[in-house]
């Protein structure tokens, strides 16, 4: 593929230029050969899972990615530069396959494509992953323990949600982007995801809360009886209302925060109540 290079005296870009149409990856060879999508697509998602594994601190994910399009390697013109949180890297590969299925992409577009995802799909990633669903469900699990259930069944459902997650955000960023192309960019910022980001940390700060005031109404590894008990009875109650309220949009951004410091007062009251 064509790609910019430096040159050697006065340090300047100059575009190097091979004859012949832009290079294309293999897979989707299948899907100009015989319209058959489903072939390439797998493909693409099976070495989604595995770009990460070439990142290095010259091109970030840029030979990951460029291995998972079929790009031929060459030492003397490294692959550019790219970046994505791991589990949105799809949503790049299928843009990217889509475009050069639809023609037209010269490399220096391709370059300039890749590089305007880089911020979005580290941005949208992170929020909904990392600051979103993962301290959701460790404070969900965390809850759980607390109020007594076993531990090995509440890592091992962790684990399973979170992977059913992950490969559901890989495979729906794969077909994204060979659906829209070029156009992705639209069609994320019209996606679920950030509302749906937005939702899992209102979530989170709400299971802070509780989580708190569970672990307040633990006296001597025991839960607190009497009107403790039901004052945590109220609470628990509350805060599965306010969930669901919560998911389905009905609440502003303010009240998960109210409905926090809400449940861990009522948990320490509890406490204090509890050991009187």
């Amino acid at each position: 593929m064509d790609r910019l290079r430096k040159s050697g005296a006065g340090g300047e870009r100059s575009t190097m230029m091979r004859p012949g149409p832009p290079v294309e990856p293999t897979a989707p060879a299948e899907i100009r050969a015989n319209g058959e999508r489903a072939p390439a697509e797998r493909r693409l998602l099976l070495r989604s899972f595995l770009i990460q594994g070439m990142w290095n601190p010259r091109d970030l994910l840029g030979s990951g990615t460029a291995w998972a399009l079929g790009d031929p390697a060459s030492a003397g013109d490294p692959p550019a530069p790219f970046n994505s949180h791991p589990y949105l890297a799809g949503v790049a590969l299928g843009s990217v396959t889509r475009a050069r299925i639809d023609g037209g992409l010269t490399p220096e577009r391709e370059l300039r494509f890749r590089t305007a995802l880089r911020a979005p799909l580290g941005a949208l990633g992170d929020a909904l992953v990392w600051a979103g669903w993962v301290p959701f469900l460790l404070l969900l699990s965390m809850g759980l323990v607390l109020v007594g259930a076993p531990p090995v069944p509440v890592v091992v459902g962790f684990l399973v949600v979170h992977n059913v997650l992950h490969v559901g955000l890989r495979r729906w960023g794969l077909r994204l982007g060979l659906e829209h192309g070029m156009r992705v960019g639209t069609a994320l910022g019209a996606s679920p995801l950030r509302p749906l980001g937005d939702r899992f940390r209102q979530g989170v700060v709400v299971l802070s809360g509780l989580v708190a005031s569970v672990a307040a109404l633990r006296g001597g590894g025991e839960l607190v009886q009497g009107t403790a008990a039901l004052t945590g009875l109220v609470a628990g109650s509350l805060l599965f209302v306010g969930l669901g309220f919560l998911f389905a949009g009905r609440l502003p951004v303010t009240t998960p925060l109210r409905v926090a410091l809400m449940l861990l007062g009522v948990g320490w009251i509890a406490a204090v109540l509890g050991g009187m």
